[in-house]
């Protein structure tokens, strides 16, 4: 009987992915696991060689590039597991995280209302990097923009990973472990959220059912926060863009949604003119 579905959503992603695998595999051999991997239509069609490696991996294919939140809400379908486990495939492992998760959930499942966990993730220096944040507040997120644009250096809370473990607002994508039962419990991934926030919508959605987010010390993965290098970097400042507002669009009343709109145009006035160049791109094509 599979106990973790381990879900990876590929987009020319291929010289990670190997190593991803991998990983699993050989630090994971005593889970009862499934590998599945999304690929989102990329041009690259070297994954196939990789994953030709590993044929017990279930590969879906998709038509077209339909974003990670709907591209995990597909694999979820295919699922066996009880538990899920959405790794990026810039990860690897590097001992056996999966039953690290699966005890502390045993252990702490019901006294800490858990609804998903994650890990303190380290660079390839084994130094602590971004693995968790805070719900995003609309005047913060202005004020930090406002810094922003006249170069003002933000500052970044401290990462403290020596804690046994620590409740956190949400968990990033990277490494994302929940049960299929809380996932099904909220619908899974808000497929209106194409690339970035799909997470943190998720969480927060499980929170307001009573259910946190927790990260725990033990496993050991690494993230190189490489594979998405080589997407346009406008692109992505405009994927991030409408995600935002959509997050904010979802979770706040009209009146407050619309003001923080206006701002934010004024404020990041060149990502809406690069969104509506790639807008008039699309329609052209």
């Amino acid at each position: 009987m599979v106990k973790v579905s381990v879900i990876i959503v590929n987009y020319n992603t291929q010289d990670w992915l190997g190593p991803c695998i991998a990983s699993v595999y050989n630090c994971c051999s005593d889970i009862d696991l499934e590998v599945i991997v999304v690929d989102n239509n990329s041009t690259n069609r070297e994954f196939e060689q990789v994953l030709a490696q590993y044929p017990l991996v279930q590969l879906i294919k998709m038509q077209q590039n339909v974003g990670f939140g709907s591209a995990c809400n597909v694999a979820v379908k295919a699922a066996n597991g009880d538990f899920l486990f959405f790794l990026n495939p810039d990860v690897v492992l590097h001992n056996n995280a999966l039953l690290f998760f699966l005890d502390f959930w045993a252990k702490n499942g019901q006294q800490l209302s858990i609804g998903c966990l994650g890990a303190f993730l380290q660079d390839s220096a084994a130094m602590p990097i971004h693995s968790y944040g805070l719900y995003p507040v609309m005047t913060k997120v202005l004020i930090n923009k406002v810094k922003s644009t006249l170069g003002i250096p933000l500052k970044v809370a401290p990462v403290d990973s020596t804690n046994r473990y620590q409740s956190v607002d949400y968990i990033t994508g990277a490494d994302l472990f929940i049960s299929k039962d809380n996932f099904l419990l909220v619908g899974g991934f808000d497929e209106r959220f194409f690339m970035y926030f799909e997470e943190t919508d998720l969480q927060f959605r499980l929170q307001k059912k009573g259910f946190f987010s927790y990260l725990i010390p033990q496993p050991q993965i690494e993230h190189f926060q490489g594979a998405s290098t080589h997407l346009n970097k406008p692109l992505l400042r405009v994927l991030y863009f409408d995600s935002l507002l959509a997050y904010f669009h979802k979770h706040s009343s009209w009146l407050a949604y619309s003001v923080f709109k206006l701002f934010w145009h004024c404020f990041d006035f060149k990502t809406y003119l690069q969104k509506l160049k790639i807008q008039n791109k699309l329609k052209k094509a």
